[in-house]
């Protein structure tokens, strides 16, 4: 996987499903539970993992990325990362099957992950999509029930420069028969998704109400609509399931570095785009009222740091830039260019100097950095960054 980490992104299924179909089709049985869009398909999968769960008369699995320290969070069974061992058994049997591919890195824990899942007997994974969805590797397969969660403008590099654009390569999940949710959209990415749905004959329906019968352990109002996704969704997987196991589990569910307090005063959250900072200031508006944050910022070199600091602004009395590990990274200078403040060249540097400030410290920007503060306060060697 790191070999191939240099072939970047390559849109297209035929590489996966060739993987797949050489692995001797692992997932034919499982029940899938695709979730894709642009803020929130974590948050939803992680409901949905919780809810199967917590029913417990069937082993339930959870694909998701990127990963915040460890690479094995990618993919879970049973709520728990898959161990060492396991992926060293399922690379054993898929190094040889790549060598006349040249799969992408992403392309293989796509097959890396189905393998687990089977090895491991799941009847059910929550099942996130990496970028985009009509030519992600996820989806490769059929899933019984697939979800789209909030769009917004990010990765137009990709996906396209218009919300209907981007929307449109969402909607590429959606399948002939299946069942297909969203939530509340813009009336472009309605439109778009109802046209979609519309050509391929998927029965489409959009959540309105939010969720609102319990409190929910993940925070900000947003997650109410997350809830309100993973609760139509699994009303289809699983219609047998009862009411209160079904509001307990997404209710209970829990998502690293989505507005994740560690302790009193230091908040981890992964905004990366604009919609998402957007949320990000509303919640913590509502957790921690007129007080203002430390912010410690770090983003990609592709991200829309304008758009995003735009929403942080108002909450920030201080801003500290911090660039990662990877190039990819925007370097500490060119973020201070735009949001001001001053630079530190690395995490331990930049949680010390918030500390001096006084104010509470929010670490955002990407998801990458929330993982290294985590992997520096476990006292621990994060992962490579991966895709």
């Amino acid at each position: 996987m790191q070999s191939a980490r240099g072939s970047g992104i390559k849109f297209g299924l035929d590489t996966t499903r060739d993987l797949i179909r050489r692995l001797g089709n692992p997932g034919g049985k499982i029940g899938f539970l695709h979730v894709a869009g642009t803020n929130g398909k974590g948050s939803v999968c992680s409901m949905l993992d919780s809810a199967l769960r917590l029913q417990g008369d069937a082993r339930v699995g959870l694909f998701t990325s990127p990963h915040l320290v460890t690479f094995r969070e990618r993919i879970r069974i049973g709520g728990i990362p898959v161990s060492e061992e396991q992926v060293a058994e399922s690379t054993s049997r898929l190094r040889p099957l790549c060598k006349d591919l040249q799969p992408t890195c992403f392309e293989i824990i796509t097959a890396l992950a189905l393998d687990c899942f089977q090895q491991a007997g799941c009847d059910w994974v929550a099942w996130e999509t990496g970028l985009g969805g009509r030519l992600d590797s996820t989806n490769a397969v059929r899933p019984v029930v697939t979800g789209i969660t909030r769009i917004g403008l990010d990765h137009r590099e990709f996906l396209g420069n218009t919300l209907g654009e981007i929307a449109r390569e969402k909607a590429g999940i959606f399948k002939p028969g299946v069942p297909a949710w969203s939530v509340a959209q813009e009336p472009e990415v309605e439109e778009a998704l109802v046209s979609v749905a519309a050509s391929v004959g998927a029965p489409l329906q959009f959540v309105r109400p939010p969720f609102t019968s319990r409190c929910l352990r993940l925070r900000g109002s947003h997650q109410l609509e997350n809830a309100a996704l993973a609760t139509a969704m699994l009303h289809v997987a699983k219609p047998d399931m009862s009411l209160s196991i079904l509001e307990s589990g997404v209710a209970g569910a829990e998502w690293p570095g989505r507005f994740q307090i560690v302790r009193p005063g230091l908040v981890l959250d992964g905004a990366h785009n604009p919609d998402a900072a957007r949320v990000l200031a509303e919640t913590w508006r509502s957790e921690f009222g007129t007080a203002k944050a430390c912010v410690i910022l770090g983003v990609m070199k592709d991200k829309d740091i304008h758009g995003i600091w735009k929403h942080l602004q108002p909450i920030a009395a201080e801003v500290i830039s911090v660039a990662g590990s990877v190039d990819r990274w925007m370097t500490g200078h060119n973020l201070v260019s735009v949001v001001g403040g001053y630079s530190q060249p690395d995490v331990p540097l930049a949680l010390e100097a918030a500390k001096m400030t006084n104010h509470p410290i929010l670490v955002t920007g990407s998801l990458f950095l929330v993982g290294e503060v985590m992997a520096f306060l476990e006292n621990t060697i994060p992962d490579w960054p991966g895709p």
